[in-house]
């Protein structure tokens, strides 16, 4: 039997925990075998398993390799070539993050997590880090389908992994609750990121703009702005301009929900100078966008026309269709609906009726986490103002401390 260091046994017990847990609570008809006071015996005491599974190193290696037994675990060796080029992928998604000049080759990557999978399939250990890279991968590829079915397997093993990899999953998994709308559990792993990074002295700058935007979702304010500055400063005098274009265009959006309309504009500016410069497309239409946003929140639904046009010819989809629809109907100008989809046609009706009030409470309110954030804010400032032109102060207020607008 090979003999063990600490860090084996600790991300060894981490992992018998895990599938000892998963054997007991499946519907396996020797469920109850995988029991803690069960699945000790003949091998450790139950305390030495509990410590054991706990990551705490027990000096007898021995018992590791009866319990792996019982799991129907392996624990080979790997060559150190393919330790170290496994490395190397999960290494190179660092660089490619944090540098603008960088291209994923998805293919490949799929290519190699399968290699992989065959490679480490005696070696539990690294058949986890393995998944830890296909979940990443998914998410690089916006596939939260499939992130979602190898969740499990990376979120409750994440301590067995090692810094480097740690960090980066730790980083995925907020950018996979990102993806599903739960920020508050996003948060907590872009946190925990930021402190295995800072920790292991790896440099990870990109996650500052991803805390920051996240924060944006969350409504903290206060908190995004510190990270768009933290962010802002890295990036400012790189060659990382889409980057550095981002940053600005989250400042805008940044300082459009606190109404500071002007600054919002400058910090666009910024953005749009980038964007233009570098003929990005995927960034010039958001930046478009919270401009007309801007515009309809300012009154100025002729100049918001002539920027949805932009838009249009750069891609016409239906946030676009909508937000034209919306100006229009302020400039009391013929509208075609068929444009919208059901989805968007509720919208269009809620701006367009007198009874606001009702429409949102029985159409809108339900899924209004499924539109677009600007237009979230558009329907909640219209209807907030709705309120008060009807001088229904107290619905006005009760709006504004819900929704923080």
């Amino acid at each position: 039997m090979k003999r063990l260091n600490d860090e084996e046994k600790r991300q060894l017990g981490l992992l018998i925990y895990y599938y000892r847990t998963s054997y007991f609570r499946s519907n396996r008809a020797d469920n109850e075998n995988f029991k803690q006071v069960n699945f000790c015996r003949g091998v450790c005491s139950q305390a030495q398993l509990s410590r054991l599974e706990n990551g705490e190193p027990l000096k007898d290696y021995e018992i590791y390799w009866l319990l792996l037994d019982k799991l129907y675990l392996n624990y080979e060796k790997v060559s150190t070539k393919e330790i170290v080029t496994f490395e190397s992928y999960y290494e190179y998604i660092y660089e490619y993050q944090n540098n603008d000049q960088l291209a994923i080759n998805y293919n490949e990557y799929v290519l190699m997590i399968n290699h992989f999978q065959n490679v480490f399939k005696n070696n539990i250990i690294y058949t986890h880090y393995n998944y830890a890279l296909e979940f990443i991968l998914t998410i690089l590829n916006e596939d939260v389908e499939e992130a979602s079915s190898l969740l499990e397997h990376v979120e409750k093993t994440i301590d067995a992994l090692p810094p480097k990899l740690l960090t980066l999953t730790l980083h995925y998994l907020g950018k996979y609750y990102y993806a599903i709308n739960k920020y508050d559990v996003a948060n907590k792993y872009y946190l925990l990121s930021l402190e295995h990074m800072h920790k292991n002295g790896l440099n990870n700058q990109v996650i500052y703009l991803d805390i920051a935007i996240n924060e944006i979702k969350r409504q903290y304010y206060i908190q995004a702005s510190y990270y768009l500055g933290r962010a802002l400063g890295l990036y400012l005098n790189t060659n990382n301009k889409i980057t550095l274009g981002k940053i600005y265009l989250y400042y805008g959006l940044l300082y459009t929900l606190n109404k500071e309309y002007d600054v919002s504009y400058l910090m666009l500016n910024k953005a749009l100078d980038i964007a233009q410069n570098l003929h990005k497309r995927e960034l010039l239409v958001p930046i478009y966008t919270l401009y007309i946003v801007n515009l309809y929140l300012t009154n100025k639904y002729h100049e918001a026309i002539t920027y949805i046009d932009e838009v249009s010819l750069i891609r016409d989809d239906e946030l676009s269709r909508l937000l034209k629809v919306m100006v229009k109907l302020k400039l009391n100008q013929d509208v075609d609906e068929e444009l919208l989809s059901d989805k968007y046609l509720d919208l269009y009706r809620f701006f367009k009726t007198d009874d606001k009030e009702i429409f949102f409470e029985e159409n809108i309110e339900g899924k209004l986490n499924m539109y677009d954030y600007l237009i979230q804010r558009l329907i909640l400032i219209e209807l907030y103002n709705d309120y008060k032109a009807k001088k229904k102060y107290k619905k006005a207020l009760e709006l504004a401390e819900k929704y923080k607008i």
